[in-house]
């Protein structure tokens, strides 16, 4: 009898353990979820930010546009501007991009929760529709989500072609929701010379100058 009555009080300490244990990994998992939320994943700077369909399919500033309510789209690579993004943490794991050619940030065109919610640049006018959470999307690639309605910047329909529209859709888990940011080197110089009217020698032989053949100017 007492035999049997320790046996229970055994399973019954074992069962107590199991669950301890469970809900204490549960807590500390989300609070490294929490922990995940609040801190800065990307550095500030400038980004070209790639699409996980293809590499060379970046996101785009329509037509090089820099007036407000202009369309972001995916287009093949060419290191101009308006490919080009200021990327400014904000707090709490947020962040606007500015696009570089614009000074305009991406914003989604309306707060509307719905699937297919239009990207556009916009002024930046601290409104929730253009501050982006960066969730982690594995191997070195984000989810971006918009503040606004927690909808996923999507490349429509998965098409990885030049000018497809960028737009807000639930989450999906699909490589048209993944995005890398890759850093741009900004080169930035320092003013040597005052402006002016100078005459440019070869530093060889300083009377040899640089000249414009008469017969090479067009009128």
């Amino acid at each position: 009898m007492e035999k049997n009555k320790f046996f229970k009080i055994s399973i019954i300490l074992i069962l107590y353990s199991i669950f301890y244990m469970f809900n204490f990994n549960a807590y500390a998992n989300t609070d490294t979820k929490v922990e995940d939320r609040i801190s800065q994943v990307i550095q500030n700077g400038t980004y070209i930010i790639s699409s996980a369909l293809d590499s060379n399919m970046v996101l785009d500033i329509t037509e090089n546009a820099t007036k407000a309510g202009a369309n972001v789209e995916i287009w093949t690579k060419n290191n101009q501007n308006n490919q080009k993004f200021n990327v400014t943490y904000i707090g709490d794991g947020y962040y606007k991009l500015e696009a570089a050619n614009s000074g305009k940030v991406i914003s989604a065109q309306s707060a509307n929760a719905k699937n297919e919610v239009n990207v556009i640049q916009n002024k930046d006018d601290n409104n929730d529709l253009h501050k982006w959470f960066l969730k982690d999307a594995g191997n070195g690639y984000y989810y971006i989500i918009c503040k606004e309605n927690s909808l996923y910047l999507d490349v429509y329909y998965n098409l990885a072609q030049p000018g497809t529209n960028v737009q807000l859709y639930k989450f999906t888990n699909g490589k048209n929701q993944k995005f890398k940011f890759n850093k741009v080197n900004v080169i930035s110089g320092t003013k040597t010379i005052e402006d002016g009217t100078y005459t440019i020698s070869s530093g060889m032989d300083f009377n040899e100058v640089i000249d414009v053949t008469w017969r090479f100017y067009i009128k």
